[in-house]
This record gives C-alpha cells, structure tokens and sequence, in this order.
C-alpha cells in the first residue's frame, strides 16, 4: 500500500527525445575534408610546416633572451675573525662580542648566529674553507629584500663591503 503511495507522489517529467542519427564533430569534418579531398593531405602537411617555422620566425626575431643564472643579491654572509697568537676562550669570546656589536648595529642586518672556537657551525660556506688563524665566525642574514628594494644603500653586496 505504501508503495502505490509513493509511487502516485513521485513527480514524473517529460522523457528526453533521443537525437538519432550519424552526427559528425568539427574533428570529424576535419577529417573528412582531407580524407575525401586527394591533396588536403599536402596541404595539411604544408600548413603544419609554415606555422611551425612561422613560430621559430617570431621568436627569432623577438627574442629577448634567456638568462640561466641571474644576478642576486647575497642575503646570508659569514664574516670571519682572525687573530694571531694563543688566545684563550674567554679572550676569543671578547673580541667575539665587539665584532658582533658592530654587525648588529649595521641597519641591513636582520639576525646574527656568531660563536667564538673552532665549534659551530661547518655549513653554508659553498665549497669554501675557513682562513687560518680564524678564532670565531659571524653568521648573518641581511633584512629582506622586499623592506630594501628601494634603498640603495642597503643593498647586500655593500653590506657586504661594509662589514
């Protein structure tokens, strides 16, 4: 009984007409007009040449390059302490703090990591080894450089020198 119930409450629509009939895509007349047509096929193969040579033409003559390796700014440095002589930790750790001092005070540095001795850090130095006689190393990271683009002085290679 429930199901009759159902059944007289389910809204009916009106069925779709089915489209028979053989019906072609544009890829279909495509193919059509160079299978049925003796020398589409050339001119195909002829239209496929000219557009890609036409292509190579354009950006042969509108080329602006490619450059692989851009120039950049450096935004991490590591400044080296060197001094001669026996010195012990606490003198190296000295000389340590007044050199970070001056890093920290320079407006285009935004973190230091230093530590004085022969511990540390090893890493980050490209393939380069550290200078005889250092006694301490100052890893630093310049601000971004979204906050220095427009300020010539804070640029990372004249940090750079500066430090």
């Amino acid at each position: 009984a429930a199901s009759v119930t159902m059944g007289a409450a389910k809204i009916h629509s009106a069925e779709k007409r089915v489209r028979s009939g053989y019906r072609r895509t544009n890829f279909g007349f495509l193919v059509k007009l160079m299978v049925a047509n003796p020398i589409m096929p050339l001119v195909m193969i002829f239209g496929v040449f000219f557009f890609a040579f036409s292509v190579f033409e354009y950006f042969g003559e509108n080329n602006r390059g490619v450059e692989f390796f851009v120039e950049s700014e450096p935004e991490q440095a590591i400044v080296y302490l060197k001094a001669r002589g026996n010195l012990s930790l606490p003198e190296k750790d000295r000389i340590l703090k007044e050199a970070e001092a001056i890093v920290l005070a320079h407006p285009g540095v935004e973190s230091v990591f230093a530590f004085a001795g022969a511990g540390g850090l090893n890493q980050n130095t490209s393939g380069a080894e550290k200078p005889k006689d250092t006694i301490a190393q100052i890893q630093l990271e310049t601000i971004p450089w979204e906050n220095r683009r427009d300020r010539p002085e804070l640029d990372g290679n004249v940090i750079m020198k500066e430090l």
